[in-house]
C-alpha cells in the first residue's frame, strides 16, 4: 500500500481481540481472528502482525478458551442444581390459590322442593373451579422445555383434577350423585 499511511496493530490491541474473540466465539481458529483483525483495521495484515497474533492466539487463546469453557460448565451446573427450572408460574400459582379457597370460602345455597328434593349450589366453587381449570390449561401450555418439565406436568394435573372437583362440587353434582352430603 504505497502513498498510505496506516497505524501499526499493537501487543494490546491483539491481545484484546484474541481474548475478545475466545470469550464471544470460543470455537474460531487463528484463521478466523485473523479474518476478523482485517476488517477490523480495514486493510491487510504484515507478516509481522500476522506472526505476533499466532504467538498471542497460542498463549492468550488456550487460556480464554479454557476459561470460557469453565464458566459455561459452572453456568449450566449452577442452573441445573438451583431449581430455577421448577419456579412456578402466574397461572400454576392463581391455579393453586383458586382450589385451596373454596375448602375455607363458601358461598352455597341450598334449595328444598315441595317433593321432598333439595339441591345444592356454591357459587364460589363454582367460580374457583373454572378459574382453576383455565389456568391449570393455560399453565401447561407455557411449560418450557427444561429439566423439570414432568414434574410440573404433574403438579398442573393435581391442580386440574382438583379445580374439576370443586367445579362439580360447586355445581352440586357430588351432592346429587350422593358422593357428598350436606
Amino acid at each position: 500500500m504505497r502513498g498510505m499511511e496506516y497505524s501499526p496493530v499493537t501487543d494490546g490491541d491483539l491481545q484484546a481481540l484474541v481474548v475478545d474473540t475466545m470469550a464471544k466465539h470460543p470455537e474460531e481458529n487463528l484463521e478466523q481472528v485473523l479474518t476478523r483483525l482485517r476488517v477490523r483495521m480495514g486493510r491487510t495484515v504484515e507478516d509481522a502482525e500476522v506472526d505476533r497474533l499466532r504467538e498471542i492466539y497460542q498463549s492468550e487463546g488456550a487460556s480464554a478458551l479454557s476459561s470460557g469453557i469453565a464458566d459455561r460448565a459452572a453456568a449450566r451446573a449452577t442452573s441445573e442444581a438451583s431449581l430455577s427450572h421448577f419456579r412456578p408460574n402466574a397461572n400454576e400459582i392463581t391455579a393453586l390459590v383458586a382450589v385451596l379457597l373454596p375448602f375455607f370460602v363458601h358461598l352455597g345455597s341450598i334449595t328444598v322442593t315441595k317433593g321432598g328434593g333439595s339441591s345444592y349450589f356454591d357459587l364460589f366453587a363454582t367460580a374457583a373451579g373454572a378459574v382453576a381449570i383455565g389456568s391449570s390449561i393455560s399453565a401447561a401450555i407455557l411449560v418450557q422445555r427444561s429439566p423439570q418439565r414432568i414434574l410440573h406436568f404433574a403438579i398442573i394435573g393435581v391442580l386440574l383434577v382438583l379445580g374439576v372437583y370443586q367445579l362439580l362440587m360447586g355445581l352440586g353434582l357430588l351432592h346429587r350423585f350422593g358422593m357428598i352430603q350436606y
